[in-house]
């Protein structure tokens, strides 16, 4: 999700900052910045991209939003029913199941966890 806004959320911001504005930054690393868009020689801590520079920030925010965000394959099957869990359920089941098993390599990495819960005999 991409949005406009919401300099006080917990959502990662990317700032733009023009040297007209003549204005200091508005969110830090502690607001979750993760970039800074500017047209000024600014030093911050994050990646840094001029304002004619798409080309490098899509390339940024694919490799570090897009490609790392692509949820895991989590597959919830019910008997013969499969049952889809959004992105952020994936990600929970595959946390608690990761370090119950004691698995450190967190949700995408590591070996396949296939778990099978019989029914109670009727």
């Amino acid at each position: 999700m991409l949005t406009e806004g919401f300099k006080s959320g917990p959502m990662p911001k990317i700032e733009v900052n023009r040297a007209a504005q003549d204005a200091p930054l508005l969110c830090g690393v502690e607001d979750r910045l993760v970039a800074v868009v500017t047209d000024r020689p600014l030093e911050v801590p994050v990646p840094r991209f001029g304002l004619e520079d798409v080309a490098g920030l899509a390339d940024f925010v694919e490799r570090e939003f897009l490609r790392a965000s692509a949820p895991p394959q989590v597959e919830v099957l019910v008997g013969t029913r499969r049952l889809a869990l959004d992105a952020e359920g994936q990600e929970i089941l595959a946390r608690v199941v990761r370090s119950l098993v004691g698995d450190p390599l967190g949700p995408r990495e590591g070996p396949p966890i296939e778990i099978r819960i019989p029914g109670s005999p009727a």
